[in-house]
């Protein structure tokens, strides 16, 4: 029995020591072709779609709209790789408990930025969303933030 064990563990370190040197043959390769400046300039390339996916977001119309009528919104954005994410833009009236929130897609297979306008009373806990279509007249015509609960 003794000996039974002892090839197990002879055998289980022979698949290991296979395994890795596979792992090395087939990473090692990959790894000589991207040198360390590649490497930095992949880091730098997210860097640069990020911000360049900012600027998409903000040059939609019902982004400047919700900044031209409410200058104190707040904003968050969320990059999810591969030049992909999101921006909600919301302004709260804390009188009231409503709130306005802009949400910014961008498709990128499509090249689009879609906005959608959210108006939420917290109390009461009735919504109202508009889609892509409706977003910059809604922001601009709206009332929700006064709306008594």
């Amino acid at each position: 029995m003794e000996r039974l064990t002892r090839w197990v563990i002879y055998i289980g370190m022979g698949i290991g020591l296979s395994l890795f040197t596979l792992l090395l043959f087939v990473s090692i390769p990959f790894l000589l072709e991207h040198p360390l400046e590649q490497w930095q300039k992949i880091g730098d390339d997210k860097d640069s779609s990020k911000s360049e996916l900012q600027a998409k977001f903000q040059g939609h119309p019902a982004y400047k709209l919700m900044y031209e009528r409410f200058p104190d919104a707040k904003e968050e954005m969320s990059y999810y790789g591969e030049k992909s994410g999101r921006m909600r833009v919301g302004v709260m009236n804390f009188d009231t408990n409503n709130y306005l929130v802009l949400h910014l897609n961008y498709r990128s297979h499509e090249d689009l930025v879609e906005a959608h306008v959210e108006c939420m009373n917290i109390s009461d806990v009735t919504s109202e969303t508009v889609d892509s279509l409706f977003a910059e007249e809604f922001i601009q015509n709206t009332g929700c933030l006064n709306a008594a609960p």
